[in-house]
């Protein structure tokens, strides 16, 4: 889900949520290029994603550039992952919702 950010200070927010891997990395990547369309900055928040395959991660590498901030959830296993591969990520206390 694409928020737009509104005002001067506001930065467009990408909200990814659920599996990110091989069968998925199409559409995550086709939704991050559409965001960063634009040539501003966006938020990728990654709190409500539950799992991060190699492809996805290759994505988030390929197009660090556009992203101001990447938001996780402190300590889970997308937190772990990227603290291993040395992405920067802004780790949130937010806590997971159920999912169906």
């Amino acid at each position: 889900v694409l928020t737009p950010g509104t005002g001067p200070r506001q930065l467009p927010r990408l909200a990814v949520a659920g599996y990110l891997d091989l069968s998925t990395v199409d559409q995550f990547a086709h939704a991050v290029e559409e965001a960063s369309e634009s040539g501003r900055k966006l938020i990728l928040d990654l709190t409500q994603v539950t799992f991060l395959g190699t492809a996805a991660l290759t994505v988030l590498f390929c197009h660090r550039a556009s992203f101001a901030a990447v938001l996780v959830r402190a300590g889970d296993i997308v937190d772990r992952a990227l603290s291993a591969a040395r992405f920067p990520t802004i780790p949130t206390s937010q806590t997971a919702t159920s999912r169906s």
